[in-house]
């Protein structure tokens, strides 16, 4: 029986608590005649959740007001059932016998009304143990013995009550029927949690997501079934540039360690560029990196072709423009400047259709005290597509949730990773690269559902395009980059980046070079469009997932790095124009902010609720 998941800015828990079935987003008027799968959350009240890490509120007031919000977005007589553990005892040594028995029933599935389950969540107070095993247990006695059901665990840490050993636990579970899984959220957890909560959700079926940061918390979606496409999570700060000179905001400049990144949204018409200024400090090489965002969804071809470049009034500098021939996938692009200190002008220049919502990354890097290996002295040579290697063999691989920004929270690729994604969407995952390494990325289609219907057999084919960027959003140049389309199932092909990395590169008499010049987190960025539809499709259209698979490949000897030395790069004033963190919704924001159906929704709306909070969850002591 096929279940609704839904995205709004305070559902997420609730789709991740709610929700395993699948169906894309609706709205709560819409869901209030849905079916919902019968399931269980189990909340995470022990005594770590008074830690006040969470813009000066402890994690329980955080988490409070989360789960209150999606209990607002949920349907009347929903089959939601409430544990939490950790509020009946302290957590001294005398009282952990007692702590690790104190798991409460709030509700049993449909047991409360919604107002009901708010005011037993307000009573909450941290205080045990975390008895995570014993607390799944007992969720899953509140289910129905048969059909589809689910328990979503969220913690900020360790089971502080083992045994039974949570992994255990998990495969008891998993034992009374294959249709009970479990998925779990970890707040900024240590390794050792980590551990434990992923185990948890890969012996289930379910679907594990780490919760980091204000905008990670926003991210991470996995789907199974139909759904609507998930937009690009943008930077908190927003900025307005305007076409208007006397109003062009001085934004801050960001270091190496804090780059200065900021939701640019460009006021002016297509003829007309939009202005800003920085004030860059001596002895610094600017780099300004940007990301095109376009609104969810896929367009016919050369419909919204569209290119921004950025032009510095008074210094020169290498720029590659961010453009793309149908505007339905996040375009980069960039400007590079080693002569472009003190108060500065800059502009960016429209052809056709301007996008509206810009990622914008700007820091200024030191010159470097040592350049580390002599590798770093001179430009590296670049690969050519014949010089990629073999696809790499796909051992052990991993289910993870995608992230829909370039940040903290994309999954690390450790080997080979699978995720799933549909039309209109962008996805990105981190991989660490040293110096004087290049990157090969092996990607294969598993499996393309819409290949079996008939719209494929009408024309409609669907691709995966496959890039690189830099810890700073500046995109690297790649070979093989062209469309993995999906009707090549089991064919997988090699992406790799053309040149090593040397910070010589920077300003190497190659151009295509420049951006491959610093060494760790790489990003890469899986985007799906399609080729031949009739008709756009948008954030409320209904998709069939691609499923994928990626598997990472860091090519070449690694050597010692340059030393950068510490410096506070930002600009000493900024402008009153330069807009603060906007707490509204942008309309790119607005726009994705669509839903999913499946399981990897749950987690993905719990998470997004407690972002949709502000808050950043902490981990557990």
């Amino acid at each position: 029986m096929p279940t609704f998941s839904f995205r709004t800015t305070f559902s997420l828990i609730a789709a991740s608590v709610l929700m395993v079935g699948v169906s894309p987003v609706v709205s709560a008027q819409e869901l209030a005649g849905s079916t919902l799968q019968p399931t269980v959350l189990v909340l995470d009240s022990s005594g770590s959740m008074l830690e006040t890490d969470v813009d000066g509120r402890s994690r329980m007031d955080a988490a409070k007001q989360a789960v209150g919000e999606f209990i607002d977005q949920v349907p009347e007589n929903a089959p939601l059932g409430l544990v939490t553990y950790g509020t009946g005892t302290g957590s001294s040594e005398e009282e952990k016998e007692a702590g690790c028995r104190d798991i409460s029933v709030i509700a049993r599935p449909g047991e409360k009304d919604k107002q009901a389950l708010k005011d037993e969540v307000a009573r909450f107070e941290p205080r045990g143990y975390t008895p995570i095993g014993n607390s799944l247990r007992t969720a899953a006695e509140l289910l129905p013995k048969e059909g589809a059901r689910s328990v979503v665990l969220v913690s900020d840490g360790i089971d502080t009550c083992a045994p039974p050993p949570v992994c255990e636990v998990a495969k008891e579970l998993k034992d009374q029927g294959t249709d009970l899984v479990v998925h779990t959220v970890g707040f900024k957890v240590d390794e050792a949690a980590r551990a434990e909560l992923e185990c948890i959700a890969q012996v289930t079926g379910g679907t594990y997501a780490d919760a980091s940061s204000a905008e990670s918390l926003k991210a991470s979606l996995t789907t199974v079934t139909t759904r609507t496409a998930v937009g690009y999570q943008l930077p908190s700060t927003r900025v307005e540039f305007s076409a208007d000179k006397d109003k062009a905001p001085t934004l801050d400049v960001g270091t190496l360690e804090n780059p200065a990144r900021y939701h640019v949204v460009a006021s002016t018409t297509e003829k007309e560029p939009a202005h800003f200024t920085l004030d860059v400090p001596e002895n610094h090489t600017l780099h300004i990196a940007m990301r095109t965002v376009p609104p969810v969804g896929t367009k016919k071809f050369l419909e919204g072709h569209y290119g921004i470049t950025l032009f510095a009034e008074s210094c020169s500098g290498e720029t590659l423009t961010a453009s793309d021939i149908t505007a339905d996938k996040p375009a980069s692009g960039y400007f590079i400047a080693q002569d472009c200190t003190g108060e500065q002008r800059f502009n960016l220049s429209f052809a056709d259709s301007p996008v509206k919502d810009i990622d914008f990354t700007v820091v200024a890097v030191p010159k470097p005290t040592d350049l580390g290996d002599d590798f770093n002295k001179t430009p590296s040579t670049g690969r050519s597509r014949e010089d990629l290697g073999q696809p790499a063999p796909s051992e052990n691989p991993q289910k993870v949730t995608p992230a829909s920004q370039p940040d903290e929270s994309a999954p690390l690729i450790d080997g080979t990773v699978e995720a799933e994604i549909v039309e209109g969407e962008t996805q990105f995952f981190a991989v660490p690269i040293e110096w004087g390494q290049a990157l090969d990325v092996t990607a294969e289609v598993l499996e393309d559902t819409l290949t079996q219907g008939d719209d494929f057999a009408t024309g409609l084919q669907r691709s995966l395009d496959v890039s690189f960027s830099n810890a700073i959003h500046e995109k690297v140049a790649s070979e093989n980059s062209g469309p993995l389309f999906t009707k090549d199932i089991g064919k997988p092909e090699v992406i790799g980046t053309t040149f090593p990395i040397s910070y010589a590169n920077a300003g190497g008499a190659e151009h295509a070079s420049h951006s491959s010049w610093l060494g760790g987190t790489h990003y890469v960025q899986v985007s799906a469009r399609s080729h031949g539809r009739d008709s756009n499709t948008d954030a409320t259209t209904e998709l069939k997932p691609i499923k994928y698979r990626l598997t990472a490949t860091p090519v070449g000897q690694a050597v010692k790095g340059p030393t950068f030395p510490k410096t506070a790069a930002q600009s000493p004033k900024t402008s009153s124009t330069a807009a603060k963190a906007d707490e509204s919704p942008s309309a790119a924001t607005e726009e994705k902010d669509s839903g999913w159906l499946f399981p990897g929704a749950i987690i993905a709306l719990v998470i997004a609720a407690i972002a949709s909070a502000g808050y950043a969850l902490q981990r557990k002591k």
